[in-house]
């Protein structure tokens, strides 16, 4: 019974900030299955890789000699795991371990963030590859597999004899609609990240059910979900969050070639779902010609103000521009303008044009105090939520202050960190979030 990480290995060399690099990874299993196999006694094997993380992978470059140039950081890694895995069962097959040893190959989460990455996405789903005989899980074939079959899938697959009864068993109907009916429960039994805090396990908060309905909270990201898609920053988006209830709207704003304020994520991003064959950034006349996703509105200046103008209590927060003077003077209400900005510099100018509210972003955050900020008059901050769990008293001396936090890198697949799981055991310690789905007890 032994865990091998970070604490193990004395060259940091071999160290990220995940841990193990995963090339180590697989010669410490390589050396530690010898000995383990030559006992004549049953044993465990578990291992983690962690150089394909979000959001570009951890640059190995000892894999050079292995892995060919490629176009990103993150597809390096991915050659790179896949050919250590590849190199692993070689070797398993080759040290005959093959023979009474069954193995599982599976991944935690999906990738986080935009999966833009993969052309023409569609759902994405978890897999499970593995040795097994056929016969030992061929129940599952035939029917949807969900995470929490996992643990009797394994033991079943390898011929683990026991007696136990699992979650899976006790779920009569569709597994899928009980887990989205019982989501805060099972919240609840799902502690294994929260025991990894440096503090207590956080507590379901007594006021989760007046914070889930509270609209100044939460923050519609880039116009909001709409038909499964996150990052439109469309007209349509607008329209199906406001219906929804949400009344704080976000839209990323960035410049096209001739200067013009437009909503979009990046160029690249825009590109893709736009299918725009052009040079970028594109004009404004180019930029207005395609429709997302084949379906919905882009928007430029005119659009945003003609839609804020029919919405009259609805309050636009921007992301990504950091010119609150120039911006604001465009915009068709400035006292329902809150911007995310990137530098001290931006946040005083933001402050002395009068918007509603100059949001010091994460980097402002963490290279001036927050006293300093709140002296300055500063509002809101916008910070990921991954920094809850580093500095829960930076969280504290916030709200101390008077200034609301809202949060972001929501629904990555980061930990416990979806929408219902923020609203339900970290609103005591934030303010809001920014939200692609959420849903209001009125819809």
């Amino acid at each position: 019974d032994e865990i091998i990480d970070t604490t193990y290995i004395k060259n940091k060399d071999h160290l990220s900030n995940f841990g193990i690099r995963d090339k180590d990874l697989f010669d410490l299993a390589k050396q530690r299955l010898s000995p383990l196999s030559s006992n004549n006694k049953p044993f465990f094997l578990f291992l983690s890789t962690t150089d394909t993380h979000f959001p570009n992978g951890i640059y190995d470059k000892r894999m050079e000699q292995f892995i060919e140039p490629k176009s990103s950081e993150l597809e390096f890694m991915i050659a790179a795991t896949d050919y250590l895995i590849g190199d692993f069962l070689l070797f398993l097959k080759k040290n005959n371990f093959l023979d009474n040893t069954i193995v599982f190959i599976m991944p935690d989460h999906l990738k986080m963030g935009d999966p833009s990455i993969f052309e023409e996405t569609e759902e994405r789903m978890l897999y499970v590859i593995t040795n097994a005989a056929t016969k030992t899980i061929s129940s599952y074939y035939d029917k949807t597999t969900y995470q929490i079959d996992l643990p009797k899938l394994i033991l079943d697959g390898a011929e683990v004899k026991h007696n136990m009864t699992f979650f899976t068993d006790l779920i009569s109907g569709s597994k899928k609609k009980f887990i989205q009916d019982n989501i805060y429960a099972i919240t609840e039994i799902n502690r294994a990240g929260l025991l990894m805090l440096n503090s207590d396990p956080l507590q379901v908060s007594k006021n989760h059910l007046t914070y889930k309905n509270d609209t100044a909270r939460f923050i519609a990201h880039a116009g909001g979900k709409i038909e499964d898609k996150t990052y439109t920053n469309s007209l349509e988006a607008l329209n199906y969050s406001y219906h929804k209830g949400f009344r704080l709207f976000e839209l990323d704003i960035i410049s096209t070639r001739d200067g013009h304020f437009v909503g979009a994520h990046d160029w690249n991003h825009w590109k893709k779902i736009s299918q725009y064959q052009g040079v970028l950034p594109p004009t404004l006349e180019e930029f207005l010609q395609y429709k997302l996703h084949k379906t919905f509105t882009p928007l430029d200046m005119d659009r945003i103000n003609n839609w804020f103008r029919t919405h009259k209590d609805a309050i636009l927060v921007t992301d990504k521009i950091n010119e609150p003077k120039l911006f604001s003077d465009q915009f068709i209400d400035s006292d329902r303008l809150m911007m995310e900005l990137f530098s001290l510099d931006a946040i005083k100018e933001g402050i002395s044009c009068g918007i509603k509210s100059s949001m010091a972003s994460q980097n402002v955050v963490r290279e001036n105090s927050v006293e300093t900020l709140a002296n300055l008059g500063v509002k809101d901050i916008a910070i990921s939520y991954r920094i809850i769990e580093q500095d829960r008293n930076l969280f504290s001396k916030i709200k101390e202050l008077g200034m609301r936090t809202f949060v972001f890198h929501v629904n990555l697949g980061y930990g416990d960190a979806d929408e219902e799981y923020i609203v339900k055991c970290e609103m005591d310690h934030i303010y809001g979030l920014y939200a692609d789905k959420w849903t209001f007890d009125n819809q």
